[in-house]
């Protein structure tokens, strides 16, 4: 492989975000220079939306947005304005499906959620579920 087409960084704790912190992005610039096409970053809060984009020029982003997750939604102007993004657990991990309820139990990356979690993912589902057959 010559190049990689795009480079993400997966949830980057708050404070990497910051350039004036890090000179992690120089590198990244230069890695933009001989072997990737673009970078960017899979972020969960317009916070941190806001934060990486005022500091770098990169070309792509993941933002959590889905029907619970609404936050990411107000930097949907600025992907805009620069041309790049894309959404990333549109199903909530699966939860938008249907499929689970407060009985369910996961043995995958799921499983870190508590019962609380997953009790309040459900109430969200059956409220859905409602309102579309209000509808």
């Amino acid at each position: 492989m010559d190049y990689v087409d795009s480079l993400i960084l997966h949830n980057p704790l708050p404070e990497y975000l910051d350039g004036n912190r890090n000179d992690h992005y120089e590198l990244l610039e230069q890695l933009k220079q001989r072997k990737i096409k673009a970078y960017g970053a899979s972020l969960d809060t317009f916070k941190e939306i806001e934060t990486f984009t005022s500091n770098y020029q990169q070309q792509s982003d993941r933002s959590f947005f889905n029907l619970f997750h609404q936050d990411a939604a107000r930097a949907f102007d600025l992907a805009k304005e620069k041309m790049w993004g894309s959404l990333k657990i549109p199903l909530d991990s699966g939860w938008l499906t249907g499929k689970y309820n407060e009985h369910s139990i996961f043995n995958d990356i799921r499983k870190r959620w508590s019962k609380s979690d997953i009790r309040t993912r459900a109430v969200l589902v059956n409220s859905v579920k409602r309102s579309l057959a209000l509808g």
